[in-house]
């Protein structure tokens, strides 16, 4: 969600804009045993001006992928660290970027959610699935992506400023024969986590657990067994790290660690792409700071 669509917004939502973060602020302040600041930027690129509201992040054929979330483009964009400019453009055909949030792959497909929803207005919400076979090599591309649909359990749309939604979602994940999301609770800073089918078709997801995140996960992203969140509080960013247990749905607390990325703060960080081990890349759109990717180290204090 970019800052700049708040402009527009009427004064009740501006005062419940300011009652929710002075809230959550609050609410949401880490305990000292899930807190370190064990972690280093490697490296820093800002953005092109095609890409100031990046949203999600991807690796993919040696390429970062993102793309502007709500009122953007039906596209996807290739970034390369090398040369700090975008080297392709997808479009998806027959698409709309209605509140686009995430972006996740698996060994076949690269999947694109569409599943914003802070006012919680949304009847329902898309994960466009796309082939990586049709994406080239090189050059611009449209593509036709085949369409998941789903809605949450006990979910009636309501409109803010009634409530602030529980149903919104900005991190998507994909782990073994099924997507998950995690969505953000904007009054209490819990996530929910939701799996549904990677086949084309309209379903209602399947409600795994809720976690205590601390603030508004924007993103995720997994490697083998490690899962990694990105998110803000009070616009300070953070990353929890996970060891998924033996099935998402018992992932807790007691499985992560919290880091606060303290040296960013005030940085609206959105996409976050697992290199290695240690390492991630994170995408931050424009606010106060420019839209850009970050390389951190997210060591351990233990590790050698």
């Amino acid at each position: 969600m970019a800052t700049k669509k708040y402009i527009s917004m009427n004064i009740n939502y501006l005062v419940f804009i300011c009652i929710f973060f002075t809230t959550l602020s609050a609410s949401c302040q880490p305990s000292n045993d899930s807190t370190t600041k064990q972690y280093s930027i490697l490296e820093r690129h800002f953005l092109p001006e095609k890409l100031v509201e990046t949203s999600g992040l991807i690796e993919f054929n040696g390429k970062l992928w993102s793309f502007n979330d709500s009122g953007g483009k039906p596209e996807i964009y290739a970034y390369s660290l090398m040369s700090d400019s975008i080297l392709q453009t997808i479009s998806l055909k027959n698409a709309i970027n209605k509140d686009w949030e995430d972006i996740a792959q698996d060994d076949n497909y690269i999947y694109i959610g569409d599943f914003g929803n802070n006012l919680g207005a949304r009847d329902s919400l898309i994960i466009y699935k796309i082939s990586k076979l049709s994406i080239p090599a090189k050059g611009n591309a449209e593509i036709l992506p085949e369409i998941i649909t789903y809605r949450y359990p006990g979910y009636t749309a309501t409109k803010f400023p009634l409530t602030f939604s529980a149903f919104d979602c900005e991190a998507l994940i994909t782990f073994g024969d099924s997507l998950f999301v995690f969505t953000k609770d904007w009054t209490s800073g819990m996530s929910t986590i939701y799996s549904i089918p990677k086949n084309p078709g309209n379903y209602i997801a399947s409600r795994l657990t809720t976690f205590n995140a601390l603030g508004l996960v924007t993103g995720a992203d997994v490697l083998g067994n490690k899962l990694v969140l990105i998110g803000y509080s009070n616009f300070m960013p953070f990353v929890w790290i996970f060891s998924i247990p033996q099935t998402i749905a018992a992932l807790t607390v007691k499985n992560g660690m919290r880091i606060e990325l303290t040296s960013l703060e005030t940085y609206q960080t959105e996409g976050i792409s697992i290199i290695d081990d240690y390492r991630v890349i994170i995408s931050s759109e424009k606010t106060r700071s420019p839209a850009q990717v970050i390389k951190l180290s997210l060591k351990p204090t233990n590790a050698k």
